[in-house]
């Protein structure tokens, strides 16, 4: 998918004085202010519901004729390679341009590093990762790179890190509330990723029910329909949005009161964004290493205001 610009997309991008490559919808939300009139973007969804809600921010940021794009989006194996490969290329025919990355371990972040370590990179937010990427100390290996990150008031004792105030909701239309007052829990990929079992899961999901009154499931856009089949048991309600929570909340789509979760950036995100009363349940059963990776985050939580919940 390209933009109206098509025929000339290869002379515009090396014209381009920045480029971004953004995987995810909140990478598209934390950059979007900094994506100025005739930069080049590279969209390179890691799944298909992550294409649809691109395509839907796209629209309400008003943003297809604002600057030139690719839209690389493949199911298969061999064809996520070939639009790697394929970005990885380009940058090397235009490695001049300042680059905007989303997320650190992207496999094009990792050609880049690998291959041009004193070039300057500049990373955003893909959820909660950039706190354990800095925490980490990667800023002391690589000397050229910086973070514009959401989460600085726990990074900022870091060097490089800069504040994201994300003003991409400055603009956004207010639509018709569909869910209004509602006490909600924010699904998250937990179980899917071997973090927890769903056991453990679904008593989180249960507990906030009975505790808070929780009577709506935000599904992650990724969450199995098998799991949110066993959300559906408990006797809540599950759905699924066709937007990011942070833009669901910020055009009234739907209004919480009580916003609950397991350990999901979605709950530090809204908070930093909206305030309100956010609780989250603390995980006990993980691996050694995604142990140390959970106390990051959860210290970042209780930096924020956001509550800790123990079973």
């Amino acid at each position: 998918m390209f933009n109206s610009q098509r025929k000339s997309w290869f002379s515009n991008y090396l014209r381009s004085k920045d480029v971004f490559f953004i995987e995810s919808p909140f990478q598209l939300i934390c950059m979007q202010s900094f994506i100025k009139q005739n930069s080049f973007v590279f969209f390179r969804p890691t799944s298909e519901s992550s294409r649809q809600q691109i395509i839907e921010l796209m629209k309400y940021f008003t943003l297809e004729n604002k600057f030139y794009f690719l839209l690389l989006f493949s199911n298969s194996k061999l064809g996520k390679l070939k639009d790697i490969s394929f970005v990885c290329l380009l940058f090397l025919i235009n490695a001049s341009s300042n680059w905007h990355l989303g997320y650190f371990r992207a496999k094009v972040s990792k050609f880049i590093l690998y291959f041009f370590p004193t070039k300057g990179l500049i990373y955003y937010d893909d959820g909660m990762a950039t706190v354990n990427i800095v925490n980490e100390d990667l800023l002391l290996r690589y000397k050229n790179i910086r973070f514009r990150t959401i989460f600085y008031k726990s990074l900022n004792k870091f060097p490089r890190v800069e504040f994201n105030d994300v003003n991409a909701f400055d603009n956004i239309t207010h639509y018709s509330t569909k869910y209004d007052n509602c006490n909600v829990f924010f699904g998250t990929k937990l179980v899917e990723g071997e973090f927890i079992t769903l056991d453990e899961y679904t008593s989180f999901v249960n507990d906030s029910i009975h505790r808070f009154n929780v009577n709506l499931y935000l599904a992650h856009r990724d969450e199995t329909d098998s799991k949110l089949d066993c959300i559906r048991e408990l006797g809540i309600k599950v759905v699924k949005l066709e937007l990011p929570i942070e833009i669901a909340i910020k055009i009234k789509l739907l209004t919480p009161k009580i916003m609950t979760g397991a350990v999901t950036s979605s709950l530090l995100t809204t908070k930093l964004l909206f305030g309100g009363d956010v609780y989250y349940y603390s995980v006990v059963n993980m691996t050694k290493r995604r142990k140390e990776r959970l106390i990051n985050t959860e210290k970042t939580f209780d930096e924020n205001g956001v509550t800790k919940v123990s079973l």
